[in-house]
């Protein structure tokens, strides 16, 4: 799958057939500007896409951001 930018994260180039996972507070910091806590960078959550084996980017070209919601979510409190 060609490198991709979804409105949040510049997702690279990745290989067919994979499921790409990018550590959530690296997101957030790089792309957003939002600094995690280091205290919660421990809770390994994760960002993904996948590329389908004919090299197109599946789930309807949807990013799962669920796990680094509920890491925002915990950030708010």
């Amino acid at each position: 799958c060609d490198a991709i930018f979804d409105g949040i994260y510049n997702w690279p180039a990745t290989r067919a057939d994979t499921i790409i996972s990018v550590e959530c507070h690296k997101i957030f910091s790089i792309s957003m500007g939002h600094d995690v806590d280091q205290d919660y960078q421990n809770e390994r959550q994760y960002a993904s896409r996948k590329c389908l084996p004919n090299g197109v980017w599946g789930w309807s070209n949807w990013t799962n951001y669920t796990e680094c919601l509920n890491l925002l979510s915990i950030q708010v409190r």
